[in-house]
């Protein structure tokens, strides 16, 4: 008989896939901000020890089981129960809504690692879950945003949008700027060597009055600043460290656009 590997923990399901005819493979955000995979026997039919279904946006609370030991060390821990802590049921009221928490669970799926050191990105996923619930249009595009830019941050990505990143001179209030995400912010026509051109893979450029909205979204929490224009932008951005959301913000940016 295998036993437990660790009390309740709380989590949110960001992915998961079908196995067998009635179990599942989830992936799951926990509150010390790692994601752990796991498989959930049964759960397609269990609405006992698995809550919801295991569906997501929402947040549950969960207890792992070891792998039997004949499926060796390297197995999928062992998911037993699952109970809700909280729904956000207003999420799924608005294809918006759908949209933002889908984005962030796969983006919090790219970023996180099995093991983490701090609960920053679970802090940041249940607020986001929070703004988002019964948000509008604007207000959740807005929420989007700061999610996406304070994930990479808190990732070790930080996008910094007021001077340049190589020599600190401040960005110009009156031109284009580049930014780069692999160097983390704005890199400024003379340390970059060009004054226009076409944007590189991971780079995008921003005018001053967008670099100014934008600004004002990402640190002031300014939500009527947003403008669906803003996640599109993001795509290269996010893209340059977590592909497949990058892919998901894609199709998440066309329900603004509409």
């Amino acid at each position: 008989m295998t036993g437990r590997t660790s009390g309740p923990r709380e989590g949110f399901i960001v992915a998961r896939s079908e196995h067998g005819e009635t179990d599942l493979v989830v992936s799951i955000l926990l509150e010390d901000g790692s994601v752990r995979r796991a498989m959930a026997k049964g759960a397609r039919k269990s609405t006992r020890r698995f809550a919801a279904g295991l569906s997501a946006f929402v947040r549950y609370r969960v207890v792992f089981g070891r792998p039997p030991a004949r499926q060796g060390a390297n197995a999928f821990p062992r998911l037993d129960e699952a109970t809700v802590v909280r729904a956000y049921a207003g999420v799924l009221d608005d294809l918006r809504r759908t949209s933002a928490a889908g984005f962030a669970s796969v983006l919090s799926s790219d970023l996180a690692r099995e093991v983490s050191h701090d609960a920053g990105l679970f802090a940041l996923f249940v607020e986001h879950m929070g703004r988002i619930e019964h948000a509008d249009g604007v207000a959740c595009g807005g929420a989007t945003v700061r999610f996406a830019l304070r994930a990479l941050e808190h990732a070790g990505f930080p996008i910094a949008l007021d001077a340049c990143v190589r020599c600190g001179k401040p960005a110009p209030d009156n031109a284009l700027v580049h930014v780069r995400a692999a160097e983390g912010g704005i890199v400024c026509a003379k340390c970059s060597g060009t004054s226009g051109g076409g944007a590189r893979s991971g780079e995008a450029t921003l005018r001053a009055a967008d670099r100014r909205a934008l600004r004002r979204v990402q640190t002031d929490g300014a939500d009527a600043a947003f403008e669906p224009w803003m996640l599109t932008w993001l795509v290269p951005i996010v893209g340059a460290h977590a592909p497949h959301a990058a892919a998901n913000l894609t199709q998440c940016a066309r329900h603004w656009a509409t």
